[in-house]
């Protein structure tokens, strides 16, 4: 909801890209607070965004933070989106996603409903 005008926000410019979104959250103690109130707006927010997932970020190379064990199943429980990866510090993905596949598979199940 970050605005980029008088008039619009970030969410704007999400819808008229057309695409699905991917939520990028840190794997830090609150993300669980913050994914689900962002696909809360996404899910509400003029004629509801489509979310395709989430990714799980690591922002931090070690951390002492004990939720950064649990945030990817208590996300993978809450979000009513699948899971997509997580990403270690530095770039490393948990599994291979096809981008391209999935945003196909967003689309053309919103055209099926």
């Amino acid at each position: 909801m970050s605005p980029i005008s008088d008039d619009d926000y970030n969410a704007d410019l999400a819808a008229e890209f057309g695409f699905p979104l991917v939520v990028i959250a840190a794997n830090v103690l609150g993300t669980i607070n913050a994914t689900l109130q962002t696909l809360i707006t996404a899910g509400t927010f003029r004629g509801k965004l489509r979310v395709a997932g989430v990714v799980l970020n690591s922002p931090n190379r070690a951390t002492d933070d004990p939720s950064t064990e649990s945030n990817a199943d208590e996300l993978t429980r809450r979000c009513g989106v699948p899971l997509l990866a997580t990403v270690k510090y530095g770039g490393e993905f948990d599994r291979a996603v096809d981008w391209w596949e999935l945003a196909r598979n967003v689309r053309d199940s919103k055209s099926h409903t």
